[in-house]
């Protein structure tokens, strides 16, 4: 038969393995809780810091004004802001013509200097 001190062995050997497998699996699940914990970190970082992506988008947007202006606008406004002609080759009596203009703030002058009646008609004829 087997001998007691071979089963006192066996058992030694048995205790051990248990043992081992018991402190790996502590181990593992200390390990597993810290990787959990440090995503969990991450995960909380990351929500953060969309949140202040959001809002500082939605501020910028907020900020953010429509202004429609046609040709006409900013031609106008650059006409009546500065002087016409100053350095270029115009009779006298056309720069004179183009400055009353622009200070008047008319749209369109007649050759004789009246504004005609109908002075959004394009065919003022």
């Amino acid at each position: 038969m087997i001998s007691i001190r071979a089963i006192a062995a066996l058992s030694v050997c048995a205790l051990c393995f248990g043992a081992g497998w018991q402190v790996a699996t502590w181990r593992f699940a200390s390990v597993q809780a810290r990787n959990e914990a440090a995503e969990a970190a991450r995960q909380a970082e990351n929500r953060r810091l969309v949140a202040e992506m959001a809002k500082a988008t939605q501020e910028a947007i907020s900020q953010i004004r429509i202004e429609n202006r046609t040709i006409y606008q900013k031609t106008r406004q650059e006409v009546i802001r500065d002087p016409v002609y100053i350095d270029c080759v115009v009779p006298a009596d056309g720069s004179r013509l183009l400055n009353e203009a622009r200070a008047a703030g008319n749209d369109r002058l007649r050759t004789d200097g009246t504004v005609p009646a109908n002075a959004d008609d394009p065919d003022p004829g």
